[in-house]
């Protein structure tokens, strides 16, 4: 239902009640499919079925009712619809109109957001200072995630492994050229795309309006 349950409470003695229910948030419109917890910005992400991908923070406050209890809250930080960051992909034609998952992680570059689509694409939006996904300073939009892995949404209809021919297009070396590395696959998400059987990563995609069979 969109709705956020958030269980437990912290009684006057230190008692830890884990079975109460407190709090229902109305984060989205229509089923949750993923949360997720960051120990180091102590923000929680959340993702749905209406597109959107919500960042929270996770506050407590004494009951003004019951003074024995201490409660916990979620209170919006940031949110943002997945259209604006698959919008800005160089090579990627996404069909992805909502995320199935959100996960924290970070490494030596700082902290980020892994967002699973419900394209079968895995991305990568970093997280700037203030906790926030990082925004283009004109647009105020996101900026294009990073495309960390990508299958082939819904249906796999057909595949054509080594092909015959080499194209080369001289008036546009920044496309890419056919080898007998590469492998085209299309799907129930009407996007043709182009891997290369090496790298084993995406080439270049192409989305249709109708289904490709």
């Amino acid at each position: 239902d969109g709705g956020i349950y958030i269980f437990g409470v912290i009684m006057s003695d230190g008692e830890w009640r884990p079975e109460v229910l407190n709090q229902r948030v109305m984060a989205h419109q229509g089923p949750v499919f993923d949360i997720s917890h960051d120990e180091y910005t102590l923000l929680i992400a959340s993702c749905g079925a209406d597109g959107v991908i919500r960042t929270w923070k996770l506050k407590s406050f004494l009951n003004p009712k019951d003074k024995s209890k201490t409660e916990l809250d979620l209170v919006p930080h940031e949110i943002f619809r997945l259209a604006d960051v698959v919008g800005g992909l160089p090579i990627h034609v996404s069909t992805a109109f909502f995320a199935k998952s959100v996960l924290f992680a970070r490494d030596q570059s700082g902290p980020f957001l892994l967002i699973g689509t419900n394209t079968d694409e895995i991305l990568r939006c970093f997280i700037n200072a203030e906790s926030k996904i990082r925004k283009d300073e004109k647009t105020h939009l996101p900026l294009p995630a990073e495309l960390l892995t990508a299958g082939q949404g819904g249906r796999m209809t057909d595949m054509i492994t080594y092909p015959r021919i080499v194209a080369e297009d001289k008036e546009h070396k920044d496309k890419p050229s056919v080898s007998p590395h590469h492998a085209f696959s299309v799907g129930g998400d009407h996007v043709l795309k182009m891997w290369d059987t090496n790298t084993k990563c995406l080439v270049a995609a192409k989305g249709f309006e109708e289904p490709i069979v």
